[in-house]
């Protein structure tokens, strides 16, 4: 894009205050966001909760240096409800907490991150079905930690012990020992792992929206493109061949006659393929897959019938995708609150930043979904969530139809704030504080079946 395009496109002068009122305000921002982009935006392979417990698991296994004859694993409410029910790939579809954690133990490679289950072998998962087949050779505990992210895997061999603990987010862990002695600092150092914490500072919408129009590209291009290469692989896999419930497939069968169609149907089938087992990456975001699909998917369908060029392509994602992490930061990692909704509804305000649409679109079409489908509930990573994804792209696509027509839900009609900023903060609210007893309701459930 050239200089003259790169142009603040918000809808008032006041629109750049917050640049202003920091120190060095442009800079910073620049920086966070691309702090955010960085640590928020990264392959995975399958579900990262699963993958979550087996980069535990392999982290712990490559400090005893040798396979446990016993692992204790503890492990969050949320964690457990997304790692029950979704095939692990790799392994012919098993599934379960000990089971992510011994496939991390037997093939798993660390410095792979959320991909540690690529060199995962055959051979290898039947050592773990037969370690998980052997009378004590673990136990699985329901730890009654408040962080909702919460992995940790003790293991032992005669008299050597280790010990990896993960909390908050995927990849930060925050506790190691080897034989009892601490080595969390040497650990966190070589595997170069952390939480950024981009929330301490206020970034706002027209903050993300004006960083998308005016940052050099540079380096995040090739991100981009990553995630436009993996997310789009996964999803025609989806549509080619039979995973879960065929969300997309219905889907597209469903809308056949609509030219949007393909937008949701195609995130909807690239979840099919991720819940059902896919043995290939996706690039995440917010530390979810599913909604790393959810974004990039239909921006980049939409881009490519609109004749879009490459960089206004990249500058949409970038926007949808620091947009999603705005409006899951105030969430929280996992919850009840189903991350679809964001991720959906970001994917469409990417696709309205394509079309060159103003900041005041933006903003309704954010508060007109938010506002519509908010109380969607996460009930565990499963075939479902692909539904889940079709519905928040398909209640984003009427949002922005209500905005191109000046229609908006307007502040005090439930959770609708003063600005698209408030009712975003509403919503962080909802899902991380009002949503923690539906949460325990779900594992209860869960737990029953």
């Amino acid at each position: 894009m050239k200089n003259t395009e790169r142009m603040y496109r918000g809808s008032s002068k006041n629109c750049q205050k917050t640049f202003e009122d920091l120190k060095d305000g442009r800079e910073r921002i620049e920086k966070i966001c691309r702090e955010l982009l960085k640590n928020e935006i990264i392959v995975a392979l399958g579900c990262t909760e699963p993958g979550t417990i087996a980069y535990a698991a392999a982290c712990a296994k490559e400090i005893l240096g040798a396979i446990p004859n016993h692992m204790e694993i503890y492990v969050s409410g949320n964690i457990l409800k997304n790692v029950k029910s979704v095939v692990i790939p790799n392994t012919q579809n098993l599934k379960g907490i000990a089971e992510a954690a011994f496939c991390g133990i037997v093939g798993g490679n660390p410095k792979r991150k959320l991909e540690v289950l690529n060199t995962l072998t055959m051979a290898d998962v039947e050592m773990v079905r037969k370690l998980v087949a052997e009378e004590n050779m673990y136990d699985v505990h329901l730890s009654r930690v408040q962080e909702p992210l919460y992995v940790r895997v003790e293991l032992i061999r005669g008299e050597h012990t280790s010990l990896v603990e993960i909390q908050k987010s995927h990849l930060n862990i925050t506790k190691v020992q080897k034989d009892g002695k601490d080595i969390t600092r040497q650990y966190q150092y070589r595997e170069c792992v952390g939480e950024f914490n981009g929330s301490e500072y206020k970034l706002k919408l027209k903050d993300i929206y004006n960083f998308a129009y005016e940052t050099e590209i540079g380096d995040l291009e090739n991100l981009m493109k990553l995630q436009i290469t993996h997310n789009g692989r996964i999803a025609e896999e989806g549509m080619k061949n039979d995973y879960g419930a065929k969300v997309g497939k219905n889907y597209l069968k469903l809308h056949e006659k609509e030219k949007t169609a393909v937008l949701a149907a195609y995130a909807a089938a690239g979840s099919d393929a991720r819940m059902g087992g896919s043995i290939l990456p996706v690039v995440a975001n917010s530390g979810s897959g599913n909604q790393g699909i959810t974004i990039a998917v239909p921006i980049a369908i939409y881009a490519q019938k609109e004749n879009k060029s490459n960089e206004m392509l990249y500058r949409a994602l970038i926007f949808a995708n620091l947009l999603s992490i705005y409006i899951k930061r105030g969430i929280g990692k996992l919850s009840a609150y189903c991350g679809a909704v964001n991720a959906g509804c970001a994917a469409v305000c990417g696709i309205a930043y394509l079309d060159q649409q103003p900041l005041s679109v933006i903003e309704d079409i954010i508060t007109n979904t938010l506002a519509t489908i908010s109380g969607m509930l996460c009930d565990g990573a499963k075939p479902s969530c692909a539904a889940k994804i079709a519905m928040s792209i398909e209640t984003g696509l009427l949002s922005y139809e209500m905005a191109k027509n000046q229609c908006r839900f307007i502040s005090g009609e439930g959770i609708v704030g003063k600005n698209a900023d408030k009712t975003i903060e509403y919503v962080g609210i909802i899902g991380k504080d009002g949503m923690k007893e539906m949460d325990s309701k779900i594992l209860e459930i869960m737990m029953g079946n």
